[in-house]
């Protein structure tokens, strides 16, 4: 059975915080709630360090400001596993960036149990231990929470120090842990929020437009996002992404023309239409040197000789290739080939990367300049 501390006061976290402060590493995991509002809502806090776990409300605790210190400090270690949206959540709700993280979904990829592997599947690959996933989908809001959901939130930082451990003698073992270490530090430094007018890259089949339909879809986005993080509801609670693609194609003149299409729900079109009118004009009047220009297909053709390059290193080192190398750092390459600069190295590929990397890449790329375009061997 497992047992937990539920922490509801002030004091306790003050007395946890001075506890945890004299440990080395200590397991973290939230619960969340993100259904009708873009801005996660915090539900439960789960900490659990010495095989003792606590479970912190932030419903009834009101001042964290020792938490935030530790989360800032040096020391402990903070372990969690998957953390881009916990990560979001402490950022939103206590405005801090934790320091000394570790993140057991990218030390798990490096020992080679796979690219963003499952919580409940490392501790079966490294413990043997099952663990249910049965509240994932909780309201974590409601007071008092359940049984199920305590039990459910205590199991999910129970084992993760345990696996930190094995994967961190697996990673030495293997020569792998400075890179891993380097990867963690990168990942603590502050990220900067997505600009609105890059907002058209998250959407699902961008690649598919371009010329004045990307200008389109692009003021589409800008407009999405701003009223999104404003009005604090999700995206496509305003407009999907499927929508902004039929828009952004056939760029409808009218109200009347809004209401052809059966993405556009007739509220959102009644309550949004002028101002989606207003962004697909703005869309259509940017200029092309303002629009991001898609690959030709000489240019798609460098594209995959870097991403072949890339991959051969990543298989002769046995890594997986998403840890290597991201599309977004090849993009980058070929836009540098596309207005004829020397070779800069991705800023992503510092330390180790550009030490696997830039000796292969650099001579694909040489060869690019040149005009090969050949297949690479």
């Amino acid at each position: 059975m497992t047992t937990y501390h539920r922490l509801e006061t002030d004091q306790q976290l003050v007395d946890l915080c001075d506890y945890l402060a004299t440990c080395e590493a200590v397991a973290l995991d939230t619960e969340f709630i993100r259904v009708n509002t873009y801005y996660p809502k915090i539900g439960l806090l789960q900490v659990a360090v010495n095989e003792q776990i606590y479970l912190l409300d932030p419903l009834t605790i009101n001042h964290w400001q020792p938490f935030k210190d530790l989360l800032l400090a040096s020391r402990p270690q903070k372990v969690l596993h998957a953390c881009s949206e916990d990560l979001e959540v402490l950022q939103h709700w206590l405005q801090v960036r934790p320091q000394a993280l570790v993140d057991t979904q990218v030390a798990a990829a490096f020992a080679g149990l796979g690219y963003s592997l499952s919580y409940q599947a490392l501790v079966l690959n490294l413990l043997g231990v099952h663990i249910d996933k049965d509240e994932t989908r909780s309201n974590w809001l409601q007071r008092p929470l359940t049984d199920a959901q305590r039990r459910y939130a205590a199991l999910d930082v129970r084992d993760l120090l345990s696996c930190y451990r094995l994967l961190q003698q697996q990673l030495q073992q293997q020569k792998r842990w400075h890179w891993f270490q380097s990867d963690m530090q990168r990942l603590s430094e502050p990220s900067s929020a997505l600009e609105p007018q890059q907002a058209y890259r998250l959407v699902k089949a961008a690649w598919s437009v371009s010329g004045p339909a990307l200008g389109v879809l692009q003021a589409l986005a800008e407009w999405r996002e701003c009223k999104a993080r404003r009005w604090d509801r999700p995206r496509g609670f305003l407009l999907t992404d499927a929508a902004m693609l039929v828009l952004a194609k056939f760029r409808p003149m009218c109200i009347q023309d809004l209401a052809k299409y059966k993405l556009l729900p007739a509220a959102n079109v009644r309550r949004y239409g002028k101002a989606w009118l207003q962004a697909i004009a703005k869309g259509q009047q940017q200029t092309s040197e303002c629009l991001p220009k898609p690959q030709t297909k000489s240019e798609y053709s460098q594209f995959t000789r870097l991403q072949h390059c890339a991959r051969e290193v990543a298989r002769q080192e046995q890594l997986e290739q998403q840890l290597l190398f991201r599309k977004r750092d090849l993009l980058a390459l070929c836009e540098d080939l596309r207005h004829g600069r020397t070779i800069t190295m991705p800023t992503a590929w510092q330390g180790w990367r550009k030490q696997l990397l830039q000796t292969s890449i650099t001579r694909v790329y040489e060869q690019l300049q040149q005009g090969d375009i050949g297949q690479a061997t």
